[in-house]
């Protein structure tokens, strides 16, 4: 890897997982708690306490910034950078990119002897790390991120549930947004609708192919129907012919986009945004879709539902 300056070093991408991360953050305030008649004092927060994770952030963050010597992101205060070194906080989880020798030699003793910690390392192609349930996977000319939910996974799910899929070669069809009127489902069967939804809502981060699907069928989790069923089964049956897949990430070239090429600055962002009028005939809102690339490789993806009910329109 070559640096702004030119200089050529060894770059390293890491995630590292903080075991006892709640438990190194002190009680904002006395917290009392009586067990068989004992009365006891928690000097520390606990894993799912209310605040615990605000407590914990302000905890690392200052640690990170007196001991590390990092500075924070005004803008995404997960975001920390040192010199040629970053990471990402998530929680408990953390992703580190930088120079091989700082992070072997500089920050992960320091993690080491402060919290219990432990991590993993992309070295040669074919390694890998797993970070919020997403796999990164070293390949030869860059990394390939896939999904933690496989596909097989959400299909076993549903047929288990609803029977099986036939294999389909679209997710959905103009139906998905048409006026539903059919029978509600069994409570039972609403909430095994509701956690395939949320296997999917998972799978659909890192596949653009789904993510209007699952956003039309995320609509019902609330009431699901019989039709609803079947919308969800013929996405179903596009999964299972489609299978697992990736995002693969070239290594960026400099000014070197997807459609624009040569530009001075080395990172080029490219948007792409659009929307249909009103298309969904059941609540009249419509969908706003929005794709982001930097260097010509895949960054984000988005398909929502507008807030403002359409109403008319005038040319």
């Amino acid at each position: 890897m070559i640096g702004l300056q030119g200089e050529q070093y060894d770059v390293i991408l890491a995630a590292l997982d903080i075991k006892d991360a709640f438990l190194q953050a002190p009680q904002e305030h006395v917290v009392a708690v009586v067990l068989d008649g004992v009365e006891y004092v928690v000097l520390k927060n606990l894993p799912a306490q209310r605040l615990g994770a605000k407590a914990w952030y302000w905890h690392f963050r200052q640690f990170a910034t007196s001991v590390l010597d990092f500075e924070w992101s005004a803008v995404q205060p997960c975001l920390a950078r040192c010199q040629e070194n970053m990471f990402m906080l998530h929680v408990d989880d953390l992703l580190f990119t930088g120079r091989r020798q700082y992070w072997s030699q500089v920050f992960l003793p320091l993690m080491k002897q402060k919290f219990n910690v432990s991590f993993s390392e992309i070295g040669e192609p074919g390694t890998e790390i797993s970070f919020l349930k997403r796999r990164l996977i070293r390949v030869s000319d860059g990394l390939v991120i896939v999904p933690g939910t496989t596909v097989s996974k959400v299909v076993e799910s549903f047929e288990k549930l609803f029977g099986v899929a036939r294999l389909q070669k679209i997710p959905c069809d103009a139906a998905v947004q048409q006026d539903d009127s059919s029978k509600l489902l069994s409570p039972q069967d609403a909430k095994n609708y509701r956690s395939i939804i949320g296997l999917l809502l998972y799978l659909s981060r890192d596949r653009v192919d789904i993510m209007y699907s699952v956003k039309e069928l995320s609509s019902f989790m609330a009431a699901p129907t019989l039709c609803s069923v079947q919308r969800l089964r013929k996405l179903i049956g596009y999964l299972k012919s489609s299978g697992d897949i990736g995002i693969k990430l070239d290594w960026p070239e400099h000014g070197a986009g997807k459609w624009k090429k040569g530009t001075e600055a080395f990172w080029l962002l490219e948007g792409f945004t659009g929307a249909d009028w009103c298309g969904n005939k059941s609540s009249r809102r419509s969908t706003s879709c929005t794709v982001l690339f930097v260097n010509g490789c895949f960054a984000f993806a988005s398909s929502r539902s507008q807030r403002v009910i359409s109403l008319s329109f005038i040319a």
